[in-house]
């Protein structure tokens, strides 16, 4: 059944909103949290819910950066996105997996 198939879900920032979050690590370290939770979400048959790559980084803006290094829409999405990406984290059975 659907509702009970376990999600991992790479958690890349400590303020992420689903659609986009607020600092956090860069680009590369991300990279490698993202891939432990797909590699694990391939290993124990589960689910896997892609991560929030649009980041929002004031100081970029506040320094006038050309590059604002936000990240959006330069990845294919993987699994689970949208409303039915929040509808999972909200039931409770996603299972984060950290950064660091």
């Amino acid at each position: 059944m659907e509702s009970e198939k376990t999600y991992f879900y790479p958690v890349l920032s400590d303020y992420d909103f689903g659609w986009f979050r607020l600092s956090g690590p860069g680009l590369a370290n991300c990279m490698f949290v993202a891939a432990r939770a797909y590699i694990l979400s391939r290993r124990e048959n589960a689910g896997y819910i892609s991560p929030t790559w649009t980041k929002l980084s004031p100081g970029t803006f506040l320094r006038r950066e050309k590059d604002k290094r936000v990240y959006f829409k330069i990845f294919n999405e993987l699994g689970i996105k949208g409303l039915k990406k929040s509808n999972c984290c909200l039931r409770k059975n996603c299972a984060p997996v950290p950064g660091g």
